[in-house]
């Protein structure tokens, strides 16, 4: 995957094992109801937060004006969040790449012990009891990976982008060092100066970083041990 000059790789009806394989070589998969085909996004230039150099995380004004509103959990329901997620997808016509299958496969793997680390990270509402955004993601190592991102409360607010300030404060709280975006969107713009946004290279750059992370999975790199399901954590104490 390393050695590839594409962007996407593919594969032909994978199984879970070989689903785990390519989400713990940094490769997700994009399957379709329609397609025996999955697509696998490989980026060529693949857009990271370098967590080692970001420190602005809980500075914004939104993060310090309505962080007491909300609360956060980790797969305190992860096929709920999941599907919900798929659902606001749907509505936007955004396709239905977040198939029975996968949601199932994922679930698994969240359960199961090993080097990857699948969670749900949810943001509520406290007044309302509402989910207000979410990212879905996993981890190898000191590495983190989201694979969707939804905001499903959308006011002035701005659930979503407090939901993303306030995790990139929690990954480096456990020690992560990178957290991986895939494709650089221009959105994503805003994050290059503060919150140490970078192409790298996949070969020369990521994937080296990747595979030291491959080797770094018996250390404790958990969002989940942070804040244990059944706890939420009141933005209120950050």
């Amino acid at each position: 995957l390393a050695e590839a000059t594409e962007d996407f790789v593919w594969a032909f009806k994978p199984g879970i094992s070989l689903l785990r394989a390519l989400w713990l070589n940094a490769c997700f998969t994009l399957p379709s109801d329609r397609s025996p085909i999955t697509t696998c996004p490989n980026p060529v230039n693949r857009y990271c937060l370098d967590l080692t150099k970001s420190t602005h995380w809980l500075r914004g004004k939104k993060v310090r004006r309505h962080k007491n509103d909300f609360e956060l959990t980790v797969n305190k329901d992860f096929r709920a969040t999941f599907l919900k997620c798929r659902d606001l997808h749907d509505d936007r016509g955004s396709g239905c790449w977040i198939t029975p299958e996968l949601v199932d496969a994922l679930d698994s793997c969240r359960q199961e012990p090993g080097a990857l680390k699948v969670c749900a990270v949810e943001l509520w509402d406290k007044a309302s009891g509402k989910l207000a955004a979410a990212v879905m993601s996993f981890s190898v190592g000191d590495i983190f990976h989201d694979y969707t991102t939804a905001t499903f409360v959308r006011d002035s607010r701005s659930p979503g982008a407090i939901l993303s300030k306030v995790l990139g404060h929690l990954l480096i709280e456990c020690g992560f060092t990178l957290w991986y975006w895939g494709f650089k969107n221009p959105y994503m713009a805003e994050y290059d100066a503060s919150y140490g946004g970078v192409l790298l290279d996949n070969k020369d750059e990521f994937w080296p970083r990747w595979k030291a992370a491959m080797g770094r999975c018996s250390e404790k790199f958990d969002l989940a041990a942070r804040i244990p399901p059944g706890t939420a954590l009141d933005l209120a104490s950050l």
